[in-house]
């Protein structure tokens, strides 16, 4: 029931884990609503799972981790058009600012495709991983 909800959350371009078969990262390309089609496998949502957000991702994306006088080092900091984007893999709390305008969202990021979603709600861009190592492209993705 948990990877139901997940499928919600779901938008074309997160990445997630196959739990079964390759057990390695893929990215959505594309949303049915019943099966996983990855090209080799069909994959129910059960065989699915989120990936846990760690310093490993967030350096994938392009994140750099704090110097301690702009930023706590407690964060990893990515620049976005005039801004800076932050979060903190402990705890999830993500903030943004521009200016002297700042955006904390006292959400819990837990997962990969959290932080995606949050990023794109927030910026309007896509994280684009860098360097992804055993991720697989999935042809469909249901929910």
């Amino acid at each position: 029931m948990e990877n139901l909800h997940l499928m919600k959350q779901l938008r074309l371009g997160n990445w997630l884990q196959d739990s079964i078969h390759f057990k390695g990262f893929f990215q959505v390309e594309c949303i049915l609503t019943e099966m996983i089609d990855t090209g080799e496998f069909i994959l129910t949502p059960d065989e699915v799972n989120p990936i846990e957000l760690n310093e490993d991702w967030l350096h994938r994306f392009g994140f750099q981790k704090g110097d301690n006088i702009e930023h706590s080092d407690a964060f990893y900091v990515i620049k976005v058009v005039g801004s800076d984007f932050g979060i903190n893999p402990e705890n999830g709390v993500v903030w943004i600012t521009r200016g002297k305008n700042c955006f904390n969202n006292p959400a819990l990021i837990k997962h990969v495709h959290e932080l995606q979603n949050i990023y794109f709600a927030l910026t309007g861009n896509e994280l684009v991983v860098s360097s992804a190592v055993g991720e697989k492209k999935l042809k469909c993705l249901s929910r």
